[in-house]
């Protein structure tokens, strides 16, 4: 858990130093702040999974600029390493009067991802096959 997806190499070398598998860390937060793309790069290299979850959260970054990224991301070979996800809040929630649904990712994000050339196969792989690797209890 990053906080504006800063420390992640940190905690990275924490669990790594502790004989912690690679495969078994997974960063969220990390999409807080796009703006040192070098920084969000190493932490991908390392094999951990991301989780990006400031989809929707317009007050950090457009969705385009998350798309952009998630891009960057595809074109570096990271696919088998993200998880996506919605952080959000009660008082942000549609069910309590707010602007935002579950339904987000299925009505305005995913077809965005699609619109930047990042088919089904890709979403599906983010939201069903990558998070059953990432949670699978290894022995």
């Amino acid at each position: 858990h990053t906080e504006m997806g800063k420390g992640a190499l940190e905690q990275i070398r924490f669990f790594t130093d502790r004989k912690v598998p690679v495969e078994s860390i997974i960063i969220c937060h990390l999409d807080r702040d796009l703006t040192d793309m070098g920084y969000l790069m190493e932490a991908a290299s390392t094999g951990v999974y991301l989780e990006l979850d400031t989809i929707g959260r317009h007050k950090y970054h457009s969705d385009d600029d998350e798309a952009g990224f998630i891009s960057k991301l595809l074109e570096n070979g990271y696919e088998d390493r993200l998880l996506l996800g919605l952080d959000t809040t009660r008082e942000r929630m549609k069910a309590y009067g707010g602007p935002i649904g579950l339904d987000y990712m299925f009505e305005i994000f995913f077809p965005l991802l699609k619109s930047y050339g990042i088919d089904e196969r890709y979403i599906s792989k983010f939201t069903v096959s990558n998070p059953a690797k990432a949670f699978t209890i290894k022995q």
